[in-house]
């Protein structure tokens, strides 16, 4: 799996410098940069807020705090 995620990032990293100068001819860097910065800001919060805690858990106990969560989550749909 972590292969595929690294390749999708490169792909991702690819387009972004291949459609840097065209958004920022078209739109200015200021825009552009503040597109990033928002970008960034996300996903700081969503890394602070949302994301759980592993430290000092063991791989078997964040595999299981993620089973716990999809059961809890599939036993309150209608």
């Amino acid at each position: 799996m972590g292969g595929i995620v690294q390749v999708f990032g490169y792909e991702l990293m690819f387009l972004v410098i291949k459609i840097y100068p065209a958004f920022v001819s078209k739109f200015g860097v200021e825009c552009v940069w503040s597109v990033f910065t928002i970008f960034s800001l996300a996903s700081a919060l969503f890394g602070a807020f949302i994301m759980p805690e592993t430290k000092g858990k063991s791989l078997n106990e964040i595999l299981l705090s993620f089973d716990s969560r999809e059961k809890s989550i599939k036993n309150n749909l209608p």
